[in-house]
């Protein structure tokens, strides 16, 4: 009797499954392609396990369990002469060797393809079955769970996924760290040498209990329960059950809003205080204390002065933290998920190191803090970059006359129009962030000169000067181009024409000093490799005798891929044309800049900046 039941099985869902092995072969492929620059070819294997491994298991069980009970050919069966439990056995089996299978089969043919390649061994064979296995058959089991509840399995899915998302944010752990989700993380292709035992353990003993639990509400009631289950929601039910589920999603929101976090500290900094403002600077060997503390003071009077100007109600705990392996110009914000506050890497101490910029990056990251990052809006962040920088300069002339040289020696090319300012973010990669926070401090003190300071500081203070709510009510703000003309009765595009003669007038005082890249031009071509593979060719070309050593930063993009920091772009440092060390398909998304330093401005300059498709 239970091999006629596997045969009804196969006889009604045996093509699904054959349709499911197949989008699992396809789905290797895929991952194999994917993988080709990865580190290990069993990358593939990996990435199918932990991402086909469940949609397998969800497919396979809607199939034999939602399905079947949904249109009662369950119910039927069990009035044969065969006991429930030998039925609900044999369906999740079936269904369990219907899941595993296209895993076994891809981690053998994963093994052939690589074996040319790679060094294979039994012992990293079975590592590779037991973790991927295991976290499938934790997934069918529990999938198979969830499908017996019926009309209840979208609530119980939305269950959990809410009580993962609340754990992974309460215990400030990412979730691919725990088990079963620990056994195909990342590191499953290069851990050849032991098994996780406890998180093995753990996931055994969960797949186990959920059999268990399986059994009991097939055969409770002598499958009362689970008749009862199939069966359709009532309006009543549906309405109860929405407001179950939004209520503890609405709790959960509110109190991850509400819970604090404590302020970060670093015991072994240098603490300098200002005006009730507090620095914290770590020492290190390249960093003397007198250096420090004067560095320190500097910014904590900076902060102290700011948060009077804008009206700040509090500001955040600072540390800043000496990085040698950093350029002069390179800054960095910590990101601190257990802990609140700004923490900032830069190289303190180092001969190339831009103290006065580095001031103005402080600032910017205590106003992203304070605004809760709706200070880098796009639409606003030309007059936030200018800000930063004119606010400082007027403290600082020199710096000032650094900025108003950097200004007019910037690329004539790029006209700041209303358009430009709109999407300022653009305009910024093409410059690079020295050049492109000189253009927007001369937009921002064209606008000073016209409406005067204070209209400066009324614009800011509307702003960045309350603290926005943690919630749907910043969509209700208004925009910057309104906060604009109420305080300043100036539009965007009056303000862009007025900076194109404020620049053109400075370029005319600053004759001596050249245009940073009329002197040279970067070019980049993509050239077969073999097969559907490109190398991409770099090269740097001057007018003068000698081409000046540079740097070129270049990365693949995604499709949504927005503002690329310099700090996310790979480098390659070189004197002559050369080639970057990937190679990529017809058809990727490249950036790719070169970036010069310029003795005169004192800064690194970009040069060539291109997006563009691979051909």
């Amino acid at each position: 009797m239970i091999r006629g039941l596997v045969m009804k099985e196969l006889r009604e869902h045996g093509w699904a499954i054959l349709l499911l092995w197949l989008g699992s072969a396809l789905a290797l492929l895929v991952f194999l392609r994917k993988a080709e620059r990865e580190a290990s070819p069993f990358v593939s294997f990996g990435y199918l396990s932990a991402v086909f491994g469940p949609l397998l298991s969800l497919a396979v069980t809607n199939r034999l369990v939602v399905r079947e009970y949904g249109s009662r050919t369950q119910l039927f069966l069990e009035t044969l002469p065969v006991t429930r439990a030998r039925v609900v056995a044999a369906k999740w089996l079936l269904g369990a060797g219907a899941s595993l299978f296209p895993i076994v089969a891809a981690l053998a043919a994963t093994a052939a393809l690589a074996s040319g390649g790679v060094l294979i061994t039994a012992r990293f064979m079975t590592l590779l079955a037991v973790r991927s296995l295991s976290f499938v058959l934790w997934f069918y089991a529990l999938s198979f769970v969830v499908s017996l509840l019926g009309r209840y399995r979208f609530v119980a899915w939305g269950v959990l996924l809410t009580g993962l998302l609340a754990l992974h944010s309460f215990i400030q752990l990412p979730i691919v760290r725990l088990p079963p989700f620990n056994l195909v993380s990342s590191g499953l292709v290069f851990e050849r040498l032991t098994l996780p035992a406890a998180d093995l353990l753990v996931t055994w003993s969960i797949t186990v209990l959920l059999l268990m639990g399986a059994f009991a509400i097939a055969l409770v009631g002598e499958g009362s329960l689970s008749a009862l289950l199939a069966r359709r929601m009532t309006r009543r039910e549906r309405v109860v059950v929405a407001v179950a589920a939004l209520v503890p999603v609405a709790l959960l929101g509110i109190l991850h809003g509400r819970k604090p976090k404590p302020p970060f500290h670093l015991r072994s900094a240098l603490i300098v205080e200002h005006g009730g403002q507090s620095i914290g600077v770590a020492l290190t060997a390249n960093l003397s204390v007198a250096v420090a503390r004067t560095l320190g003071e500097a910014i904590a009077s900076d902060l102290a002065e700011l948060k009077t100007y804008l009206g700040l109600t509090r500001t955040p705990p600072v540390y800043v933290l000496p990085d040698a392996s950093l350029d002069g110009d390179m800054f960095l914000r910590a990101t601190l998920p257990a802990s609140d506050g700004v923490v900032v890497r830069s190289a303190l101490g180092s001969r190339g190191f831009q103290e006065d910029e580095f001031r103005t990056f402080v600032i910017g990251e205590v106003l992203d803090w304070y605004t809760r990052g709706r200070a880098n809006r796009e639409d606003e962040r030309w007059f936030f970059d200018g800000f930063k920088q004119w606010w400082l300069a007027q403290r600082l002339p020199s710096f000032e006359d650094r900025l108003r040289r950097r200004a007019a020696a910037g690329p004539t090319r790029l006209t700041p129009d209303a358009d430009t300012l709109r999407r300022w973010l653009t305009a910024r990669e093409q410059v690079g962030d020295c050049l492109g926070d000189a253009l927007a401090w001369r937009i921002v003190s064209v606008l000073a000169r016209d409406v005067g300071p204070l209209a400066i500081q009324s614009t800011a203070r509307e702003l960045w000067g309350s603290r926005p709510p943690n919630d749907a009510r910043v969509l209700f703000e208004p925009s910057f181009e309104q906060v604009l003309w109420r305080r300043t009765g100036i539009t965007v595009p009056v303000l862009a024409e007025r900076t194109v003669t404020a620049l053109a007038q400075d370029r005319a005082g600053l004759a001596a000093q050249s245009d940073a890249q009329s002197s040279w031009s970067a070019d980049f071509e993509a050239r077969p490799a073999g097969g559907r593979l490109y190398e991409i060719q770099y090269r740097l070309g001057s007018s003068g005798d000698t081409v000046p050593a540079y740097a070129v930063r270049y990365t693949t993009l995604q499709p949504w891929d927005g503002e690329l920091s310099r700090s996310t772009l790979s480098r390659v440092d070189a004197v002559r044309q050369g080639v970057l060390p990937l190679t990529v398909e017809r058809g990727t998304r490249m950036f790719a800049a070169v970036e010069v330093w310029n003795e005169p401005l004192q800064c690194t300059v970009r040069i060539g900046a291109r997006r563009w498709v691979v051909p």
